[in-house]
């Protein structure tokens, strides 16, 4: 299983491909990157590897460089770099443009509001957006940050709170608003090694609120696309939120390339290398 490889185990794949190919071989953290990545890279010369996480695409990448093997780059999840951590400084290494790559497929907000749109009645719509579509979005954003923001306070405080996989649709209520009580709550009751109580919990998240400037830096790609779907579901359509993402990452365009960082990266990395590694540009 692909969660068992190891960093050595991954390297001596690249060199079984090496030996059979010439192309540029870029490494991802997980199955779902590549369904946004591939449609947008040439075949002929470049493909990604999805693997077993940061640490271990991180590790076979070094090993490649200390081998002298060229033609291996690596993308990660921006994940809480800069705001927690550094950055990796390294030219093979590429940065999706927000928290990860779903967050990446996620903002360009006209596909959003497309997946939403044919999701469910018109009519229906109509009536649970009064407001206009951007209530949605906003509805959507807001979730997945206080969700985020917990992410935050737990990874810099070693709170030990267990928000993998969060079932954000239970803490979504009226009028599409996240309740902070009821997200404390689910929060502790999946918790049970939590370092801290619920009522300061709940303090300290309405605290951290307050200083955040940037909302959809603290949003990941998880709790935007459950958000989603929790609120389709809220208006009638009836969609998971792995075919929300699969959507937003089939409908990530050449348009969007041409603004993303991450692809741009990539562009640069395969340009200084003497090969056109992208079909868009």
């Amino acid at each position: 299983m692909r969660e068992l490889l190891t960093a050595d185990d991954l390297f001596a794949h690249l060199m079984i491909l090496r030996g059979v190919s010439n192309k540029r071989f870029i490494l991802v953290e997980g199955d779902d990157d590549f369904g946004m990545i591939d449609p947008h890279l040439d075949e002929k010369v470049c493909e990604t590897l999805p693997t077993g996480g940061k640490s271990v695409v991180l590790r076979a990448a070094e090993i490649a460089q200390e081998q002298g093997v060229t033609g291996v780059g690596v993308v990660l999840d921006l994940d809480w770099a800069d705001l927690l951590y550094p950055r990796f400084q390294r030219s093979y290494v590429f940065y999706t443009d927000f928290y990860d790559i779903d967050a990446t497929a996620f903002a360009p907000r006209q596909s959003v509001i497309g997946v939403i749109t044919n999701s469910v009645k018109r009519e229906k719509l109509r009536e649970c957006a009064q407001d206009g579509m951007g209530s949605l979005l906003e509805s959507i954003v807001e979730a997945a940050k206080f969700v985020g923001i917990l992410r935050f306070l737990s990874e810099r405080n070693r709170w030990e709170l267990h928000l993998r996989d969060f079932p954000v649709h239970l803490v979504i209520g009226e009028g599409f608003h996240i309740d902070l009580d009821r997200l404390a709550s689910v929060v502790m009751q999946r918790s049970p090694r939590a370092q801290i109580e619920i009522e300061i919990l709940l303090s300290r998240l309405k605290e951290e609120s307050l200083k955040v400037h940037d909302s959809y830096r603290y949003c990941s790609g998880h709790d935007l696309l459950a958000a989603t779907a929790a609120i389709i579901r809220k208006i009638g359509g009836q969609v998971s939120s792995k075919s929300v993402g699969a959507s937003l990452r089939s409908a990530f365009s050449c348009h969007d390339v041409s603004s993303s960082k991450l692809f741009s990266d990539i562009a640069n990395w395969g340009q200084s290398q003497g090969v056109k590694l992208l079909t868009c540009t």
